[in-house]
């Protein structure tokens, strides 16, 4: 007997256990789907909902990637010509206010 299958329920777990804490569940639970029910165990933990916990994690995390987005971009001072974060409200070199 080949060993493929074994490890073809094996891969069903581990893809079950990382949507289930992705989602906000115990990622034990996720595995056990997986196993047991196979590409089944992997629909049925795509159509479970997202924990109220992880979907607030998953907001707070595109806020945070949002506000790295905005402090990245650069802007250039018009009295001394010093680059710096867009976010800032005034120059820090010569420290004129926009």
């Amino acid at each position: 007997m080949s060993p493929l299958p074994i490890i073809g329920w094996i891969v069903f777990g581990f893809a079950g256990a990382y949507i289930f804490a992705k989602k906000g569940y115990r990622p034990l639970v996720g595995a056990m789907v997986g196993v047991f029910l196979g590409p089944c165990g992997l629909v049925v933990s795509l159509l479970i909902p997202r924990t109220t916990a992880a979907a607030q994690d998953a907001e707070e995390s595109e806020r945070l990637n949002q506000e790295l987005i905005a402090a990245r971009k650069q802007k250039q001072c018009p009295k001394c010509g010093c680059t710096h974060s867009a976010i800032n409200a005034f120059c820090p070199s010569c420290m004129h206010q926009y």
